[in-house]
C-alpha cells in the first residue's frame, strides 16, 4: 500500500529549549474539547477488537498512572485472561515485568503473553484482538523493538496462516503529568514550570537525560525516526519505514485526518505520534480507532506508548486526585511503609525530601554493596533490615526502607544482575514485613521494577483495581482477596515522575497527615 507523502512539519528538523518557544511555534489545539474526542472514542471502542476489552501489557507496573476503576493482572495464563478479555472494562493491565529482564527472556516472555491472548480471545469467543497495547517508558528506555516483535509474534500477527498481517506500530511515548512531550519527532523530557528564563518549562531532548545513559538501555537519538533506526541497527536489523502523524496534521486537521494517515500506513512500519497536550493525544487516539475499524481484523495495529495513549484510546475519562478517606488505611495507628529502589537522581531527590518533611518516618538503608560480595553478607543486611523495619512499625511508626544510593552496575550486564538481587532482597523483606505482628497500613514502592515484584512477590498480587492517583503520574491499586494485604492501598509511584516533594506528600496523604 502507497505510503502517504511526506510533509514538512513547521516543528520539524527544530529543537526548542522552552515549552513556550515550542508552544508559539505550533497551531491552536483542535477544535473540539477532551470531553468530545472521548465520548468518541468510548463510541468507536465498544466497535474495534472484536469486542475484546484493550489488553495493555506492561513492562511495569507504573503505566496505570493515568487510568482508574480497570483491573491490573499479574497472571497471563489463557485460563486467566479468557475472562478478563470478555469483561465490561475498557481496558485491563498485564504485569510483564520485561523491563527489569534481560532480552532474551523479555522476548520470551512478550511471545508468550502474545500466544496466550490468542488462546484466551479464541476461549473467550472474542475477537480476533486487532489492537494491543506495550506500555513502555516515557523516556524510551526497555526492550524495543524485540519486544514488540515477540509479542505481535505470539499474536500470530505477521506469522503465515493466521490471516493478519504485520502490525503497524503506532509510538506514542506522551506523557504529560511526567513532562514528556514529543513535538517535531524529538522527544522532549521538561523540567518543573519556572524552570526556563522565560518563566515556562526547560525543554532538554531525551538523548541528552541521564535516562539515555541508561546501562541497559541507553540511546543517542531524540529523535524518535533516529531513535527506531538506532534500536534497530543495534540488534543487526534493517529498520522499518517510519512516517510521522505531526502536530499541524493533529491540530488543523483532526481525527479524520489521522485516521487516513493510519489506514494507508504500510503493515510492519512505524508511526511516530507527536503530543504535547493530552488533546492532541485524544485526536490522536480516536484517528486511530477510526483506522483500526477501517484496516480490519487483517491489518492490526500495535501501540507502543506511555500512559497517555492508553486513557485517551480506552476513553477513560480524568478523575480528582485520591483523597485520605479513599485511600482508608487498614489500621488507626496509619503507620506505614515506604519502599524506594529506584536509583534515579529524582528518586533520590524525593527520598531526601520525605526524610525532611517527614520526621515520623524511620530511615532503613539497604546497602547494596553487600549484594556485589553476596553470600554471608547478604543474607545479614537483610535479617538486620526486616528487624529494623519491624521494630519501627511495632512502636507505630512509619518507616522508609531505601536501597544505597550509589549506583553499581559492573555486572556485565547494565546492572540487570545485581539489580535482581537487590530486589529479590527488598521483595524478601517485605513479604517479612506483611507477615509480621504489626504489617503495614498502607505501601508505597517506588520505581518501576521494584513496585512490580513488590507487587506479584512480595503481596502476591493476582488481581488489582486501580483506584486513581494519588499525586499526578502515580497510581494507588486497592489489593485483591488473594493477596497478603487484602484491602491495602498500594502505592505504585514511578522513579522517574513527581515533583521534588512528590513522595512526601504521597507520604503525608497515606499517613493521614496532610
Amino acid at each position: 500500500m502507497a505510503e502517504p507523502p511526506p510533509k514538512r512539519s513547521k516543528t520539524e528538523g527544530r529543537v526548542f529549549g522552552t515549552v513556550a518557544e515550542l508552544e508559539l511555534a505550533l497551531p491552536p489545539l483542535w477544535e473540539e474539547d477532551e470531553w468530545c474526542l472521548q465520548l468518541r472514542c468510548a463510541t468507536l471502542a465498544a466497535r474495534t477488537n472484536g469486542q475484546a476489552a484493550l489488553a495493555v501489557v506492561d513492562d511495569d507496573p507504573t503505566g496505570t498512572q493515568t487510568v482508574h476503576s480497570v483491573p491490573v493482572i499479574g497472571d497471563w495464563t489463557a485460563a486467566t485472561l479468557a475472562p478478563v478479555l470478555a469483561m465490561d472494562r475498557p481496558c485491563f493491565y498485564l504485569l510483564s515485568n520485561t523491563r527489569a529482564l534481560p532480552t532474551i527472556e523479555a522476548v520470551e516472555r512478550a511471545e508468550e503473553i502474545g500466544r496466550n491472548l490468542r488462546a484466551a480471545a479464541e476461549q473467550a469467543k472474542v475477537g480476533p484482538l486487532t489492537s494491543v497495547v506495550s506500555r513502555g517508558d516515557s523516556t524510551l528506555r526497555g526492550h524495543y523493538p524485540k519486544e514488540t516483535d515477540a509479542l505481535a509474534r505470539g499474536l500470530g500477527w505477521g506469522v503465515a496462516g493466521t490471516g493478519q498481517a504485520a502490525p503497524t506500530v503506532v509510538l506514542a511515548p506522551f506523557f504529560k503529568e511526567g513532562g514528556r512531550l514529543t513535538a517535531g519527532n524529538v522527544h522532549y523530557v521538561a523540567g518543573p514550570p519556572g524552570s526556563a528564563p522565560d518563566g515556562s518549562a526547560k525543554l532538554t531532548p531525551a538523548g541528552e537525560t541521564e535516562f539515555a545513559k541508561d546501562r541497559a538501555f541507553g540511546y543517542r537519538s531524540s529523535d524518535l525516526a533516529e531513535w527506531v533506526k538506532e534500536k534497530y541497527t543495534a540488534i543487526g536489523s534493517h529498520a522499518p519505514s517510519v512516517c510521522t502523524i505531526d502536530l499541524e496534521t493533529i491540530r488543523m486537521q483532526g481525527p479524520n485526518a489521522v485516521a487516513e494517515f493510519v489506514i494507508s500506513a504500510a503493515d510492519g512500519s512505524v508511526l511516530i505520534a507527536n503530543a504535547i497536550a493530552p488533546r492532541d493525544m485524544q485526536v490522536v487516539a480516536l484517528g486511530c480507532l477510526k483506522a483500526e475499524i477501517m484496516r480490519g481484523h487483517a491489518r492490526p495495529l500495535l501501540y507502543r506508548s506511555a500512559g497517555a495513549l492508553v486513557s485517551a484510546r480506552a476513553a477513560i475519562p480524568a478523575r480528582p486526585l485520591l483523597s485520605t478517606a479513599e485511600l482508608a488505611p487498614r489500621s488507626k495507628a496509619g503507620a506505614g511503609l515506604v519502599v524506594v529502589g529506584s536509583y534515579v537522581s529524582k528518586s533520590s531527590d524525593q527520598l531526601a525530601m520525605l526524610q525532611q518533611e517527614c520526621p515520623w518516618f524511620t530511615s532503613v538503608e539497604l546497602s547494596v554493596a553487600a549484594f556485589c560480595a553476596q553470600g554471608a553478607a547478604m543474607a545479614t543486611e537483610i535479617k538486620r533490615c526486616i528487624q529494623d523495619v519491624r521494630a519501627a512499625l511495632a512502636n507505630g511508626k512509619s518507616a522508609v526502607l531505601f536501597t544505597s544510593r550509589k549506583v553499581l552496575q559492573d555486572d556485565g550486564n547494565g546492572g540487570l544482575i545485581i539489580g535482581g538481587h537487590v530486589n529479590n532482597a527488598l521483595c524478601s523483606i517485605v513479604e517479612q514485613v506483611l507477615m509480621s505482628d504489626h504489617p503495614p497500613a498502607f505501601l508505597v514502592a517506588k520505581g518501576g521494577i521494584t513496585s512490580n515484584d513488590v507487587a506479584v512477590r512480595s503481596l502476591g498480587v493476582r488481581c488489582a483495581e486501580v483506584l486513581g492517583a494519588v499525586v499526578p503520574g502515580v497510581p494507588a491499586w486497592r489489593c485483591g482477596p488473594e493477596t497478603k494485604a487484602p484491602g491495602l492501598a498500594y502505592v505504585v509511584f514511578p522513579g522517574n515522575v513527581g515533583a521534588r516533594d512528590d513522595l512526601a506528600k504521597v507520604a503525608r496523604k497515606m499517613s493521614g497527615r496532610e
